[in-house]
């Protein structure tokens, strides 16, 4: 993301302030570490981080959703997780508004609003912030916001 790119984030006077933008981010493969389960040791992806932190700086709301437990657990997947991953959140220095545990397992998500991050590539953050960028000029719904 460059200097002018990031100003025109801070300084996004028309269309949607981002306190009225809610953005939601994976954790493994996003901000951690995919390492088989192992959650409490899990390595952080300091790119990814970096980049919600510096969403969360800029007003818009976070929430992190996770898988995990939910397929080991399905009817326990909060109480298994939860403070273990709030916990491991909290030693990387994540910035965020809100954690939800229950997102399916899946191989494959089909969604009009998502954006695919390799945590450690930074090509792929400089597209997520052109998609933030974009949605200043559109409502809650995708539709463009009348001048």
């Amino acid at each position: 993301m460059t200097d002018r790119d990031m100003d025109n984030l801070r300084n996004a006077v028309d269309g949607r302030p981002p306190s009225d933008i809610t953005i939601c981010f994976d954790m493994d493969g996003v901000i951690s570490e995919n390492n088989s389960g192992d959650y409490e040791n899990a390595p952080p992806i300091k790119l990814g981080i970096d980049n919600v932190n510096q969403a969360y700086s800029f007003g818009y709301r976070i929430i992190i959703y996770t898988a995990r437990f939910g397929q080991r657990f399905p009817d326990q997947q909060y109480q298994k997780g939860y403070e273990l991953t709030i916990n491991w959140l909290r030693k990387n220095g994540v910035k965020f508004h809100e954690l939800r545990m229950g997102k399916p397992h899946y191989d494959l998500i089909v969604d009009d609003k998502g954006c695919r991050v390799d945590g450690n590539n930074s090509a792929s953050w400089s597209w997520f912030w052109s998609l933030v960028e974009d949605l200043h000029k559109k409502n809650k719904y995708g539709q463009l916001l009348k001048p």
